[in-house]
C-alpha cells in the first residue's frame, strides 16, 4: 500500500484590525490526509516575511488528522508594518507577505506500519491596506 504525503492549505485570510502600523488578520491552515491511516504531525513554526525581512512567526501545534479527513486550525497573526524602513515588500497601499509552512510527521496504518511524511507550502499574500482586503493569495 502506497503512503501519500498530506496536503497543507492556507485559506480564508481576513483582515480584522489595523492599529498603529500593525495589521491583525485571521487565517485557516488546513491539513488534508488522503491516507487510510492517521497522520500525526509535530508542532511547527511558520514564518511570514516581506521583502526578505522576517515580519511575524506563529506556531501550528502538534496534532493528528484522521484517516481520509482534514484538520483545520485557525490562527490570529499580528503583522507589524515597518513603514519607516525601506524594504521592498512594503508599499503605501499594498502589503506583500510570503508565508512558508513545513510539517513533518508519520502516517500510521496499523499498529505495525509507520511511514514518515512531510508537507510544505509557500504562499504569496497581497493585502490592500486602503480597503483592508486580501487582493491575491497564490500558493505553491
Amino acid at each position: 500500500m502506497r503512503v501519500k504525503s498530506p496536503k497543507v492549505r492556507l485559506e480564508d485570510i481576513n483582515v480584522i484590525n489595523k492599529k498603529n502600523g500593525s495589521i491583525r488578520h485571521t487565517a485557516q491552515v488546513r491539513i488534508k490526509n488522503n491516507n487510510f491511516g492517521r497522520y500525526k504531525f509535530d508542532s511547527n513554526m511558520t514564518t511570514l516575511t516581506s521583502g526578505g525581512v522576517l515580519v511575524e512567526e506563529f506556531v501550528i501545534p502538534n496534532g493528528r488528522a484522521r484517516l481520509k479527513s482534514t484538520k483545520t486550525f485557525y490562527v490570529i497573526v499580528d503583522v507589524t508594518n515597518p513603514s519607516n524602513s525601506d524594504t521592498e515588500g512594503f508599499h503605501p497601499g499594498l502589503l506583500q507577505l510570503t508565508a512558508k509552512v513545513e510539517l513533518t510527521g508519520k502516517v500510521k496504518f496499523t499498529m505495525v506500519l509507520k511511514k514518515k511524511k512531510s508537507a510544505e507550502i509557500n504562499c504569496t499574500i497581497s493585502i490592500n491596506l486602503s480597503t483592508n482586503f486580501v487582493q491575491d493569495l497564490i500558493c505553491q
